[in-house]
């Protein structure tokens, strides 16, 4: 894939970055000022990444779901050791329900349709593997 920049960075964490950076600035949040020992855009860039990561683009929530999820890491920032925050920064956007909404699979969505064992509706059937009736041999086998 083409990269616009060059670096670390793919395009989608570049305009999640820019889009939480973009939020915060509008309500009146100085990129380059301290949050704590850590700017706001320091962690616009992790939460960006973050959700980068897991697909998701910074439109996925609303302007006051970042602005909690910033408020919210900042707080956590300010009551523990702040030597491993961009770990905090992940885990608490990681974990935050609008985030973790979006990022989870429901178990009862996801069709169990499709066996392994080798009959005809099999995955390995659907791939071209045939089904056990394809193969010859079965109980005389050493295995």
């Amino acid at each position: 894939m083409f990269k616009i920049f060059a670096g670390d960075k793919d395009q989608n964490q570049l305009e999640a970055l820019f889009e939480v950076s973009k939020i915060l600035a509008q309500n009146g949040i100085d990129m380059k000022q301290p949050a704590i020992a850590i700017t706001y855009g320091q962690i616009a860039e992790k939460v960006g990444n973050t959700l980068a990561e897991y697909g998701l683009t910074a439109d996925r929530l609303s302007d006051e779901d970042i602005l909690s999820l910033v408020q919210k890491i900042k707080e956590y920032l300010g009551s523990e050791d702040i030597l491993s925050w961009p770990q905090v920064v992940r885990d608490i956007t990681e974990n935050t329900q609008v985030v973790a909404d979006l990022i989870s699979v429901d178990d009862s969505q996801i069709g169990n349709d499709c066996p392994m064992d080798g009959d005809e509706g099999s995955a390995l059937a659907s791939a071209g593997f045939g089904t056990d009736e394809d193969y010859g041999g079965g109980g005389d086998s050493e295995f």
